[in-house]
């Protein structure tokens, strides 16, 4: 097929230009060989690939290193957002209820940085490994000044990371309030504390 077109394009070349038809075939005849030779000789190299965490689209840093052998999981602490992420997205959701869904201020006890922060904190918990009150003694642990308690398990993430239940997370939430309000603490959201454990988690 190749050879075919070369020599279409050398009696197309030889009308306009008056050169030998057969010295154009050859020469493109060659030209089209050897970048056939370059292509096929380069899909056989050994050279490493690159890993495909390394491409603009490949997977987030979350995904296999190129050390941790195949497959799609290895065994890691679940990561989360920074703080900074988490509580610009409580702030655009205080931002949605209060404009875009009409609801007004209310009491709620924690303020936004607090539920960004220890829910996040708690989730933390959950995803490696900490059942429910775990995960909860871990959080008001911190609150109380001490110092953060290590996560109960290392997980193949994503398949092995559980979850909480939403009603876990409003509990958990209810929790916080009950503790910051045994801390005096008050604030006021037009976000009510189950919205806010529900979508901050």
């Amino acid at each position: 097929m190749l050879v075919n077109v070369a020599r279409a394009i050398a009696r197309r070349f030889h009308s306009l230009t008056g050169s030998s038809a057969t010295t154009f075939t050859l020469y493109w005849t060659s030209l089209l060989l050897a970048f056939a030779v370059v292509v096929v000789a380069a899909s056989c190299s050994e050279t490493p690939r690159r890993s495909l965490v390394d491409t603009p689209t490949g997977p987030s840093a979350v995904g296999m290193s190129p050390a941790a052998g195949g497959g799609v999981s290895r065994r890691t602490t679940v990561p989360f957002p920074p703080r900074a992420d988490a509580l610009d997205f409580r702030r655009q959701l205080e931002t949605k209820y209060a404009s875009g869904l009409g609801r007004s201020v209310t009491a709620t006890i924690v303020d936004m940085d607090g539920e960004a922060t220890w829910i996040g904190e708690y989730d933390r918990y959950r995803v490696n490994g900490c059942d429910h009150d775990t995960a909860t003694r871990n959080v008001m642990t911190q609150i109380d000044g001490g110092a953060p308690p290590q996560i109960c398990a290392v997980r193949f993430f994503p398949e092995t990371a559980i979850y909480p239940s939403r009603d876990q997370v409003v509990d958990f939430r209810r929790q916080l309030g009950a503790k910051y309000q045994a801390m005096g603490r008050t604030a006021q959201s037009a976000v009510d504390p189950e919205g806010a454990a529900i979508w901050i988690a």
